[in-house]
């Protein structure tokens, strides 16, 4: 949008807030001069949140791309024995709900579950670790 390529929309303008920036030239050092540079990326996911609030149709297809993206991660596991296969999601992107959620449901397809996790990240280690373990017994 800054270079002319996209027709700005709500997005450069919650990307830009986001950022505390006035000029598009700024992004890069705004995020890795940052104190905490993963916070300022994921402020990134929040904007985009916040333009697909206000139907931003850029916005809308960045969550449709990631979803795209996530699925093929999810499907590059093999589950061979599962008929439903349960996928939890956790993390700053899936505050966005819906908007990422709907389109990674459509990507992976029937087979799979897809729901917000309840628990913390560490929790899928946990049950990978068990399952692995049990395997082997």
């Amino acid at each position: 949008m800054a270079d002319h390529r996209l027709k700005q929309s709500a997005l450069y303008d919650v990307v830009m807030d986001a950022l505390v920036i006035e000029e598009p030239s700024h992004i890069i050092k705004a995020i890795y001069q940052h104190s905490q540079p993963k916070q300022a990326i994921a402020s990134l996911s929040k904007a985009c949140f916040l333009a697909s609030e206000k139907k931003d149709k850029n916005a809308i297809k960045i969550f449709n791309d990631a979803a795209i993206e996530l699925s093929k991660l999810v499907k590059c596991l093999s589950y061979k024995s599962l008929d439903t296969i349960p996928v939890r999601c956790v993390g700053g992107v899936f505050e966005s709900k819906e908007y990422i959620l709907g389109p990674l449901k459509k990507a992976l397809g029937l087979r799979y579950n897809v729901e917000l996790a309840n628990e913390a990240p560490i929790y899928g280690a946990y049950l990978y670790a068990k399952y692995e373990w049990e395997k082997n017994l």
